[in-house]
């Protein structure tokens, strides 16, 4: 099993990289996770539908069949970090399969990526630009694996 982050665009900002990276080698120690940035080749200013579909059918493009998808979605369920490890735990003991996380670009999904989805989770109901989320996913994330590991990182 093999977990992975799918993102729309890069980071770009060398501060950030630094957070991501070191979020990324924690995570790596302990699971078998990836990364995949998905990077639009064309620019669609005037038409934000086109975008969106040109994004959200590069991410389908990178996801198998037999992956449970789960989509960060500002509308879902807003798990503590508890829940969410929880929940991760309940997927990897149960389905056994790779589990693939994804954030969109700034314009969201459009419904094949919705319909795709398994599972819908929200860090926040409030909106965040997707450097920000991408180091929070990494942060929980590594968080999750630490409270199913019995690691002191996590505190109640």
């Amino acid at each position: 099993m093999k977990f992975k982050l799918i993102v729309v665009g890069k980071t770009g900002n060398k501060n950030f990289e630094n957070l991501n990276s070191n979020y990324l080698n924690r995570i790596q120690n302990l699971e078998k996770f990836e990364v995949i940035e998905i990077i639009p080749k064309k620019n669609f200013k005037n038409n934000a539908q086109v975008k969106i579909d040109e994004e959200s059918n590069l991410i389908l493009g990178k996801i198998r069949s037999d992956e449970i998808v789960i989509i960060l979605d500002d509308k879902a369920k807003n798990p503590s970090s508890t829940e969410f490890s929880n929940f991760i735990k309940n997927l990897s003991i149960y389905e056994r399969k790779n589990i693939v996380f994804i954030i969109g670009g700034h314009l969201g999904f459009n419904t094949k990526v919705r319909e795709r989805a398994d599972h819908k989770i929200s860090f926040s109901k409030m909106t965040f630009n997707h450097q920000m989320i991408r180091l929070f996913f990494l942060e929980q994330f590594y968080r999750a694996l630490t409270i199913i590991k019995n690691h002191p990182y996590h505190n109640e």
